[in-house]
C-alpha cells in the first residue's frame, strides 16, 4: 500500500478476542502470544453498539496484547488504533448506540491512540483508520532508530589542548614549595 508517498509492506491478520474470551481445552495462549508479540500494529475492533464489546477490548484485550509483548521485551513496539464498527446502524437506529462517543475517544487518547467510529461498508473509513495505524507504526520505527542511535557509542574524541586549557590547569596548581 502507498501511504504519504511511501510504499509500506504489511501483513494484515484477523483474530477474533472472541477466541481468548471464550477459550475452551483446544485453545493455545502460545498462538496468541506468538501472533501478538510480533505485531507492529493491532486495530481494537468493537461495536458502538454493545457496551459489553468495548469493554472487552479495552480492558482484557488490549491487556492480553500489552502483556504478550512485554513477555517477550517488546514493549512499546506495537501501535494501537480504536475502531467502533457498525456505525451505520447508529444512523437509522440511534438508541442502539450503547457506547459513547466521547468515551471511546477519551479512553484512546489516554491510551496514545487515534479513535475511529466506522461502517466496514465504507471503504474510505475503513482505509482511513488502517492508514493511521500505518502511519502511527512508522512514527514509532522512526523514533526507535533515533534513539538508537543517540544511545550508539560515539566516536572518541582526541582532547586538544588549548592555551585556555593549560592556563585553567595551572591555575589549579598548588604554588611549588620553597
Amino acid at each position: 500500500m502507498t501511504i504519504d508517498n511511501e510504499t509500506v509492506d504489511a501483513e494484515f491478520m484477523d483474530i477474533s478476542s472472541t477466541t481468548i474470551r471464550n477459550a475452551d481445552a483446544t485453545f493455545s495462549s502460545d498462538v496468541f502470544m506468538d501472533i501478538f508479540t510480533r505485531a507492529s500494529g493491532v486495530v481494537l475492533l468493537y461495536d458502538v453498539a454493545s457496551l459489553n464489546s468495548f469493554e472487552h477490548i479495552t480492558n482484557q484485550a488490549y491487556m492480553y496484547v500489552w502483556m504478550c509483548k512485554r513477555y517477550r521485551g517488546e514493549v512499546g513496539s506495537c501501535e494501537f488504533v480504536l475502531v467502533g464498527n457498525k456505525a451505520d446502524v447508529l444512523q437509522t437506529k440511534p438508541n442502539l448506540r450503547e457506547v459513547d462517543k466521547e468515551l471511546a475517544e477519551q479512553w484512546a487518547q489516554s491510551q496514545g491512540m487515534k479513535h475511529f467510529e466506522l461502517t466496514t461498508h465504507n471503504r474510505e473509513q475503513v482505509q482511513e483508520a488502517v492508514y493511521a495505524l500505518m502511519r502511527a507504526i512508522k512514527r514509532a520505527r522512526k523514533r526507535a532508530e533515533k534513539e538508537r542511535n543517540e544511545e550508539s557509542p560515539r566516536p572518541k574524541q582526541t582532547k586538544t589542548t588549548s592555551i585556555r586549557n593549560k592556563l585553567a590547569t595551572a591555575i589549579r596548581k598548588p604554588p611549588p614549595s620553597t
